[in-house]
């Protein structure tokens, strides 16, 4: 990406100062538009795969460090190495899986997308 990640941005003090209030709110906006997407179980076409259909990726590993930043400051999650996928009976009972190792627990009942 041409502008690297955002936490190679903000540290270094110069580019971190020319890096005003309107560039860091398309950052904001941009990372939750892609975390929305991914919680909202994607958009456009649905698979087949009724239980592909029904999930919801979460990514797990949001840090400064994995927001890219492409032309003009807009930003890109990145770096999925640790998300896991919960599909809608994974939900239902609570618990996340990645595969079949159990990452976490659900803390409120997660609503697949209709």
């Amino acid at each position: 990406m041409e502008w690297g990640s955002l936490a190679s941005l903000l540290s270094d003090s110069g580019r971190a100062a020319a890096f005003g209030a309107t560039g860091r709110l398309v950052v904001a906006a941009d990372v939750s538009a892609a975390l929305a997407f991914l919680h909202d179980g994607g958009r456009g076409e649905r698979p087949a795969n009724v239980r592909v259909r029904r999930a919801v990726v979460l990514h797990r590993d949001v840090n400064s460090s994995n927001v890219l930043l492409g032309a003009g400051g807009r930003a890109k999650l990145g770096d999925f190495g640790l998300s896991a996928m919960v599909h809608e009976a994974d939900a239902d009972s609570e618990m996340v899986f990645s595969g079949d190792q159990l990452v976490g627990q659900v803390r409120r009942r997660l609503k697949p997308p209709s």
